[in-house]
This record gives structure tokens, C-alpha cells and sequence, in this order.
């Protein structure tokens, strides 16, 4: 006998988060900066103005459903007589764009509501009520969570952990700069962390997402004042510290309570696409927190050279396997890192022959400026290469123009195979099936072996005057070390002086008529030196 034939489960297919298509994210962007940037600045002063409404009527003694009304009727005459003004002074009538968001009617007097329509998606503009208010406060939150999301990489669990003092103060108050711009806001990660509590970490943030912090920090705060329309009851027991949340239930319909915060952020992002008439499944894919992370990473990973490390840092990953992992798990990122890597090598060899063919037709006599500025042993190569391809053009009575210079590059990158960029300016130009010194073979370059003796070294004009400093340098430390008699110190930067030399043709020139320089370049003794020897 033979039992019933017995099958494994089909595995559930996995929803991966894809990132968001460049078209949504600029559209959802620029709408997002004209929400924080204009629209915010008017729901502050109404907000402000909807507060002091709020403190006179609630200690007046009257009776809820007569607070109410006064209140509703104060309102109305604060919106039928306000003026919108955008960032430029410039009065408007209506956004640039649609905004589309649930109506209720709870903000109308207590005789004049209507229950049949409290749900009814209708254009909020302009805004009729409190309620009105508090759904466009709630719709700029969401645009701050937006330009926050995009600029942490950051999981929901983290970003909606952010508090109202999350943003790094030094001792005069002002915010922690790194670098020239942005600033520093402290929160707690909580994936691959043993404590429950999490970890604290620092994310920098641009300019524009440091103003998209304070501003919601001064909304969060607004919107507990003005979100009710009657005042709460006396408590018996008093709060010794106010709220620290810095993302709060703002939903239109008057459907959540203002004071507490956010908690379901992906159904707050699909009211948000809604209200800015956008597609709420962008690429058949529901707007979910986590998206935005995704598409952080597919930006930064065909932006950038070095995306991997930066990536890890940026997301808190424990090893780069993760961050490949999550680079690499999109087979259509991928594929778009391929096309964009082949692109980069390609404008890279175009650049440098446009500046070398420039440099020929100013007709500097300067070694330097023939290269067009560039060093390294494969700047000769790459100008005889020139110089072949436009001989070869003028014979056959064409111009050596755009169409010859992006052919050439086609040509010296093997279609965008080659000129990989082993560190920060520095580009190795061999070519498959080439050997080099860095990898004794013909696979593919080795970074950490790179040497300024190789005939497949580029470097980039920027790298000059460290070059000339670091020779300058060398130079000191070798002669001082040398009058001391400290041998294996001199014989260190004896080295770095044979290294440096031949990265640049006209530093070369220069250095040789030092003495020093050019005694070791022929070959002197590393160990020490003597005057005049």
C-alpha cells in the first residue's frame, strides 16, 4: 500500500522593501520642502493664534458645549481674515499642488454638525476649522519625517525614538557641527543590540534636515496646545516633566489624541501620500518607513565609489556583509550599479583627456599643464594615446572634437571595464587580461598594493600640492634624522622620498635639483647623509 503522496509547504513569498522610484522620491520631496518651508511658517502663527484663543477661553467658566462654540467662531474669524504668505513675501491662494485630506466636521458647532460625512476625502483647502489645522500640522509632520528619514537611513523604530533634545548641544547651546554644515542628533538604535534598552548612537544630519528637526519640535508642541477643542479635565496628579515624544498622532478626522505619540508610522505615510495626491503603493509596493532606508542605500550605492563603508556606518550594520547584503539583495540595484560604475569609469578617462587635449591647445610649455595636471607614470600613456588618436582623426579630416574624445575614452576605459578608482584620486588604468605590480597577474587591482612606480597609475591634479608638501616634508625629516645618526628612521624617509618623486612629472623635475633628493634618486646609501657627498 501506498500513503497519500505528501508535499512540503510552497515557502511564503517574502515582500522585500524596494527602494522608491527617483521620480516619487523628487516629487514627494520638493512637495515636502514646500510644505516645511511655506505652508509651516503660516500654521505656526494661526496655531499660535488658535493657543491664545484656547487660554483665554478655558479659564472664562463657561460651559463645554459654549466654550466650544466660542471657540469655533473664533477660529472662523481667525482663517476668513489671514493672508497666506510663502517663504518670498509672495501672497497665495492655494498650493501648487493638490492636497487631499479626510474631512470631519467635529470642528463645527455642536447644532451644526453633520455625521453623515465625517469621513468624506475632499480637498482641505482652504482650511475651514481647527481641524482643518490640525490635519495640515499633521501633514507637515509627516513632510519633516520625510526629509529626516531620507537623511539617517535610519529604521522606524529609531527615527520614531527620537525625542524633542535629541539634537547635540555644545556648552554655549549651539548644535555640534561635523564638518562645514549639519549637525549631530543623538537617539538609541536597537537591532542586533543585547540591551533591551538599545544603544545610543549619533546620526549626522544636513542643514535641511537640522531645520526639519527644529521645526517639528516647535509643531509637536503647537499641536498639544491647539487639539482639542475643549479643555481637559483637572487631574488630580500633575506630570513633574512635559511630554518628550518628538512625532505625535496628528491624523485628520479628529480620530487620535494629539498628546500622545506616533505609533503607526506606515499608516501615517499612506494618509500622507494621499493628502499630497501621490500613489500610495509607488511601484506596486505599499509606502512603508523602511523603503526610505532602501532607497538611501540604492542612492548612496550608485552615487559613491566607497558606498559599502560609508553605508555601514550610516545604518549601524556590525560587518560590511550585512550592508552588501543589502545592497546587493535588489537585482535590478545591481544591474544599476553595473551601468553606473561602467558610466563613472568612462566620464573619469573623459574628463582627463578633455583637460590634457585643453592644455595642448593653450600650448603650455609646462610638463604639468601638457598632462593637464595630472600625475602618475599612466599620464604619459594616456597623452600619447591622445596625441595617436588625434593624428589619426586630422588624416582622415575629421576634428578631434566631443564624438572623438568620448570614443577615445570608450576605448582606454574598454567600454567602462577599466580605470577603477583604487583610493581617493587615484585611478588604475589596466585593462583586463593586463598584468601589474599590485596583483603579480592580470586580475583585477589590488588598492592596499598600489605603487607610485606603476605604469597603470593615474592621479588626479588635487593630489599636487599634498604630493610637493609631503616630498618638502620628507626631505627635512631625512636630513635631521640623518645628521642624529638615526639610520633606520633616515632609511624610512629615505623611502618616502623615492616614492613620492615620481608621482608628478614636473614635482619630479623641481625635486631633482635638490641635492639631496637627487643623490638618493641615483642611488645613494638610504642610511645617511653628507654634506656635499
Amino acid at each position: 500500500m501506498t500513503g497519500e503522496r505528501q508535499f512540503n509547504p510552497a515557502p511564503l513569498e517574502i515582500d522585500s522593501h524596494l527602494p522608491l522610484p527617483d521620480e516619487y522620491v523628487a516629487q514627494m520631496g520638493s512637495r515636502s520642502l514646500w510644505l516645511i518651508n511655506d505652508l509651516y511658517p503660516n500654521l505656526k502663527k494661526i496655531g499660535e493664534s488658535i493657543a491664545h484663543l484656547w487660554n483665554e477661553s478655558g479659564s472664562s467658566g463657561m460651559a463645554p458645549d459654549s466654550i466650544r462654540n466660542l471657540r469655533y467662531k473664533g477660529v472662523q474669524s481667525i482663517l476668513k481674515t489671514y493672508r497666506w504668505i510663502d517663504r518670498n513675501g509672495e501672497a497665495f491662494e492655494a498650493p501648487p499642488f493638490q492636497l487631499i485630506l479626510p474631512k470631519a466636521a467635529n470642528n463645527m458647532p455642536v447644532h451644526k454638525r453633520n455625521p453623515s460625512t465625517p469621513d468624506e476625502e475632499a480637498s482641505v483647502w482652504p482650511p475651514r476649522g481647527t481641524r482643518d489645522i490640525v490635519a495640515l500640522l499633521g501633514v507637515v509632520q509627516m513632510a519633516h519625517y520625510f526629509v529626516l528619514a531620507m537623511s539617517m537611513g535610519a529604521r522606524q523604530s529609531e527615527t520614531l525614538d527620537l525625542t524633542r533634545n535629541a539634537l547635540r548641544l555644545d556648552v554655549d547651546g549651539r548644535p555640534v557641527l561635523r564638518g562645514h554644515d549639519g549637525a549631530l542628533v543623538r537617539g538609541r538604535t536597537f537591532k542586533l543590540e543585547d540591551d533591551v534598552a538599545g544603544r545610543v548612537r549619533d546620526w549626522h544630519l544636513p542643514d535641511v534636515a537640522v531645520h526639519a528637526y527644529k521645526q517639528q519640535v516647535e509643531l509637536v508642541t503647537l499641536i498639544e496646545k491647539i487639539g482639542r477643542m475643549l479643555p481637559r479635565e483637572n487631574r488630580l496628579t500633575v506630570a513633574t516633566t512635559g511630554p518628550t515624544h518628538l512625532w505625535a498622532q496628528a491624523a485628520a478626522g479628529g480620530k487620535s489624541d494629539t498628546s500622545k505619540p506616533l505609533l503607526d508610522i506606515n499608516r501615517a505615510l499612506a494618509t500622507f501620500a494621499r493628502a499630497l495626491d501621490m500613489d500610495g503603493a509607488p511601484a506596486g509596493q505599499n509606502l512603508r518607513s523602511h523603503r526610505f532606508r532602501k532607497t538611501l542605500a540604492r542612492l548612496v550605492a550608485l552615487a559613491l565609489t566607497q558606498a559599502p563603508s560609508i553605508l555601514m556606518g550610516l545604518f549601524g550594520h556590525k560587518n560590511i556583509e550585512m550592508t552588501l547584503f543589502y545592497i546587493l539583495s535588489d537585482k535590478e540595484l545591481r544591474a544599476e550599479i553595473e551601468v553606473v560604475e561602467r558610466e563613472l569609469r568612462v566620464m573619469r578617462a573623459k574628463e582627463a583627456i578633455h583637460l590634457m587635449v585643453e592644455a595642448d591647445i593653450a600650448g603650455s610649455a609646462e610638463q604639468s599643464s601638457l598632462l593637464g595636471g595630472y600625475g602618475g607614470l599612466a599620464a604619459l600613456k594616456v597623452r600619447t594615446a591622445i596625441e595617436t588618436s588625434r593624428r589619426d582623426s586630422f588624416r582622415r579630416g575629421q576634428d578631434f572634437g566631443a564624438d572623438s574624445i568620448a570614443e577615445l575614452a570608450e576605448l582606454l576605459t574598454f567600454q567602462g571595464q577599466a580605470w577603477e578608482q583604487v583610493r581617493h584620486g587615484v585611478v588604475c588604468t589596466k585593462v583586463p587580461g593586463q598584468a601589474g605590480p599590485c596583483n603579480k597577474g592580470t586580475g583585477r587591482p589590488e588598492p592596499s598594493r598600489c605603487q607610485s612606480s606603476c605604469d597603470h597609475r593615474l592621479e588626479e591634479a588635487f593630489l599636487r600640492a599634498d604630493v610637493d608638501g609631503a616630498i618638502h616634508d620628507a626631505v627635512a625629516a631625512y636630513v635631521s634624522e640623518s645628521e642624529k645618526g638615526e639610520v633606520l628612521s633616515a632609511a624610512f624617509w629615505a623611502g618616502q622620498i623615492r616614492a613620492h618623486i615620481p608621482r608628478f612629472q614636473d614635482l619630479r623635475d623641481k625635486w631633482m635639483s635638490d641635492s639631496v633628493v637627487n643623490s638618493l634618486m641615483n642611488g645613494a646609501p638610504s642610511g645617511g647623509f653628507h654634506e656635499g657627498g
